[in-house]
């Protein structure tokens, strides 16, 4: 049976493939799903509009992500910690300081974007990644100083 992919399927292809499958697959799995379609010319058009109309909307997706990009690497975080005179910090900075760091700066940065085993312990400036998705990463100065 040869059907043409409607989304990319694990292990099979990619949208806008045709592929050759056992009836029992096609029938029972992929067309009740939605994920593919008999092969005619007409699913042939439909698809080529929705590439086109997804890789306009990625294009905006990524503007946008590159937009949120410069603003964050634009923005240098200081963190007043308290510390021993080794420097060692009482404690650590992890992600959730980062975000309230962000969040005094006035930009709002999820949580799970920043990787979740950052655990600065000592004085100093450490460049934080930030994952924006889509492989999109934004790095910002984190400034470590003493409280007095």
């Amino acid at each position: 049976m040869e059907l043409l992919l409607t989304t990319d399927v694990t292990g099979l292809g990619q949208t806008g493939d045709v592929v050759k499958v056992k009836a029992g697959y096609g029938r029972n799995y992929l067309l009740p799903r939605g994920f593919a379609t008999p092969v005619t010319e007409h699913a042939r058009r439909e698809l080529t509009t929705l590439r086109e109309k997804r890789t306009r909307e990625r294009a905006e997706l990524m503007a946008g992500l590159d937009a949120d990009k410069a603003k964050i690497e634009g923005i240098s975080l200081t963190l007043v910690e308290k510390a021993s005179d080794e420097g060692h910090l009482f404690g650590s900075v992890n992600p959730r300081s980062v975000v309230e760091a962000f969040a005094k700066a006035g930009v709002t940065v999820p949580e799970k974007a920043i990787d979740p085993d950052l655990h600065i312990k000592e004085l100093g400036i450490y460049d934080v990644p930030i994952s924006l998705g889509h492989g999109v990463v934004a790095s910002v100065k984190v400034w470590v100083v003493e409280e007095i």
